[in-house]
């Protein structure tokens, strides 16, 4: 009677393990252990015309994966010195994309009071995209 229960309890336990083996890959946890792709930390500066874009700025900075690869992009914000700090990076071929503006102190008005504070796109006309190759932790500044 112990032999049965413990042969019972043995495969029921293999049936679990192998199931959970096979579901495994199914259960999209998404970039984990060994199969998440690389990244990086990089700092830096971003110009326009070679002048530090500093001051009363609204800034992101989003780091794209380009082509194949499971990190998800990467976010940060402009500092008010016109620097950034960028983690968990996609290395590889990377697409950056700036969203600058710059609040211009005039308030918009809707129905005779004031609604929000005038933002002006500080890339307007200019590329809001560069192309760069990430390889490792490091500085890497953009003029824009």
């Amino acid at each position: 009677m112990r032999e049965a229960t413990f042969k019972r309890t043995l495969l029921g336990t293999l049936g679990l393990l192998i199931s959970a083996i096979s579901l495994g890959p199914l259960t999209g946890c998404g970039p984990q252990g060994s199969h998440a792709q690389p990244t990086a930390t990089l700092t830096g500066k971003v110009a326009i015309d070679g002048k530090p874009v500093t001051g009363k700025v609204e800034g992101f900075i989003d780091f794209f994966p380009n082509g194949e690869g499971q990190a998800p992009p990467a976010t940060c914000q402009l500092k008010e010195d016109g620097t950034y700090e960028a983690k968990k990076v996609p290395k590889g071929s990377v697409i950056v994309k700036f969203n600058l503006g710059k609040y211009t102190g005039r308030m918009i008005t809707m129905d005779g009071s004031p609604q929000f504070e005038e933002r002006v796109d500080l890339l307007k006309g200019r590329p809001h995209e560069v192309a760069i190759e990430v390889t490792e932790d490091g500085q890497q500044n953009f003029d824009l």
